[in-house]
């Protein structure tokens, strides 16, 4: 399959979490489900084995209204202010909300060790900030309501 594909799926494997390889895919692709503690959502694997990196992606489960997109950007924004790693990215064609993690492989073998960071810490971040994005895709919080919520939660 390739090298880093061979180690992204074996990593899943051994931490019992099943994936499904997309084999069409270019660049190649698998995808899993996550349940957090808010709800459950799609997980996406970016093997790029000819750049030599992984990117990981929690998918939002619910789309952004075009009327909600600003919003939605403007609390996003704030929130990737106040992130280490990752980021939070929206797609104002797909309405779409990801959180994204990745690593640059090199020549390194890829072990859990490496991996387990960029998964884990990419399902923590959507589970944490998932409350207050979703309040703000539906409207029932602005972004600044939702960012201070999001702030106070950071420093409990």
């Amino acid at each position: 399959m390739g090298r880093i594909l061979d180690s992204v799926a074996a990593f899943f494997e051994e931490v019992d979490w099943p994936c499904t390889v997309l084999e069409e895919s270019e660049p190649r692709m698998l995808t899993l489900a996550f349940q957090g503690e808010h709800a459950q959502w799609q997980c996406l694997g970016q093997i790029r084995e000819a750049l030599n990196q992984f990117l990981f992606y929690s998918i939002c489960p619910i789309h952004v209204p075009a009327v909600q997109q600003p919003a939605v950007a403007e609390f996003i924004a704030h929130v990737n202010f106040l992130l280490a790693i990752g980021n939070f990215e929206l797609s104002a064609a797909e309405g779409q909300v990801r959180f994204r993690t990745g690593i640059e492989v090199g020549d390194h073998a890829l072990d859990a060790a490496l991996l387990a960071p960029v998964v884990l810490i990419n399902v923590a971040s959507m589970d944490q900030h998932l409350p207050q994005l979703l309040a703000v895709i539906i409207g029932s919080l602005s972004p600044a309501e939702a960012l201070a919520k999001t702030e106070s939660l950071l420093h409990a």
